[in-house]
């Protein structure tokens, strides 16, 4: 079936700015009205307020990708002695799996909880 993926705001994934969902109700009542896919919104869905917003205006669901990723990367060390330029492009390992775990899944658990208590 697919989605439409609905951006939130201008710019760029992964950047601190918040997720707007002004004029979206309007944007899914056309595309319902043509018969289009569910839509989705994502950029700057990072806590689920910003999910229950994004469903409240009408979105079917959220997307949080960079959210997810700055979760990873705060247990991730890179190795710097390797001469890589940008740290960022370094080796890097995960310092603490478990750690990792129980944050990415207290993160998805309260997205989850958002999803169903807007959908309610």
């Amino acid at each position: 079936q697919g989605y439409i993926y609905a951006i939130s705001r201008d710019g760029v994934t992964g950047t601190e700015k918040k997720s707007e969902t002004r004029g979206l109700d309007e944007v899914v009542a056309n595309v319902k009205r043509f018969g289009g896919a569910p839509i989705l919104l994502g950029f700057g869905i990072s806590s689920p307020e910003d999910v229950e917003a994004a469903i409240d205006a009408g979105a079917a669901g959220a997307i949080t990708g960079s959210a997810v990723t700055k979760i990873i990367d705060r247990h991730v060390s890179r190795e710097t002695t390797t001469g890589a330029v940008d740290e960022d492009q370094a080796p890097g390992h995960i310092d603490d799996m478990d750690a990792l775990a129980a944050e990415l899944s207290d993160f998805v658990r309260g997205m989850k909880a958002a999803t169903r208590k807007a959908a309610q």
